[in-house]
């Protein structure tokens, strides 16, 4: 809920506000700041998640309550500079094309794959899942879920999705109102369309 009401708020701005001029300082500033929030979160549960430390209530809390709240904050720093064009290397990297179809997956991949990560994860397994490491995980877990989240994500859309916005569209059309021209000749020689006097052009004349 935070990092949402967060989008929202930084979708607002930047639609009010459609340049800004961004010094180079706040830049290097709003880099450092924003890669370090994100870092922090990811890597902040390395050594509780191995093992080597206990985490006790006040900090478990903090990192519940923190963890998203920074996160947002670090993904929007990204997603406002590369909005102005600062974003250099990175605004080239995600304007590339290929993200194009992907992103007009992304919500209903967003709604399916929390159910693709059961079943793929524990579907048939009567054992625990033990994660023996970083690249085991990424190839047995990560790619597969990923993959079949968009195959399934593409098929959901053209079924669903997709016919949906077009049948909303033609309905929440608006009509477009009809205007009936009804052209006559008045008594001094000249067109009228709806009342209103029109100057014949040459080929008219020679018509009449």
């Amino acid at each position: 809920c935070q990092v949402y009401i967060m989008g929202l708020c930084l979708g607002w701005f930047m639609q009010k506000y459609k340049k800004i001029k961004i010094p180079v300082f706040i830049q290097i500033i709003g880099w450092i700041l924003g890669l370090s929030l994100m870092l922090a979160v990811w890597f902040g549960l390395y050594n509780y998640n191995r093992g080597h430390t206990h985490l006790s209530h006040f900090w478990s809390a903090m990192y519940s309550a923190f963890s998203k709240p920074a996160w947002g904050l670090g993904l929007g720093w990204i997603i406002f500079v590369c909005y102005y064009g600062y974003g250099g290397p990175v605004n080239r990297f995600l304007s590339w094309n290929i993200w194009v179809p992907l992103g007009r997956l992304s919500y209903a991949a967003y709604l399916l794959h929390y159910t693709i990560v059961i079943i793929f994860v524990f579907s048939g397994n009567d054992y625990a899942v033990i994660f023996t490491g970083f690249w085991p995980m990424v190839w047995n877990y990560v790619i597969p879920i990923t993959f079949l989240t968009f195959v399934f994500s593409l098929i959901w859309s053209s079924l669903f999705e997709v016919p949906i916005a077009k049948v909303e569209t033609i309905l929440l059309r608006p009509s477009k109102p009809k205007i009936h021209l009804e052209k006559m000749v008045n008594d001094h020689g000249k067109s009228v369309i709806n009342g209103w006097d029109i100057e014949q052009t040459e080929n008219e004349k020679i018509k009449n």
